[in-house]
């Protein structure tokens, strides 16, 4: 009877330990799916991340250009003020001279 038991205990220990054995290897197997969507997941998002950055360096830089154009607009207007200034100062001079002959 206790060889019976011995038996029997033994048998359910081989079980239990290839059971143990099988599940380990299902969760090292999870283990190794969840680090692949994991992987995958924030090669997405890093992706992501650079297109957005990407996109914003553009607005960045259009804005930039546009400060360029308007600071140049303004440059060309306050040249073209100095200029339309100096002709009538010169015009009212003329006019002076002529006016005093």
């Amino acid at each position: 009877d206790i060889d019976h038991h011995r038996e029997a205990y033994k048998k359910l220990k081989c079980q239990l330990e290839r059971k143990v054995k099988e599940v380990e290897g299902e969760l090292a197997l999870q283990r190794q799916e969840l680090l692949l969507e994991f992987d995958t997941e924030m090669k997405k998002r890093e992706h992501e991340f650079h297109l957005q950055m990407n996109e914003m360096n553009t607005v960045v830089l259009s804005h930039e250009l546009k400060v360029k154009m308007l600071l140049k607009e303004l440059e060309i207007m306050k040249a073209g003020t100095l200029t339309a200034t100096e002709s009538l100062h010169t015009a009212e001079t003329k006019i002076q001279e002529l006016e005093d002959q």
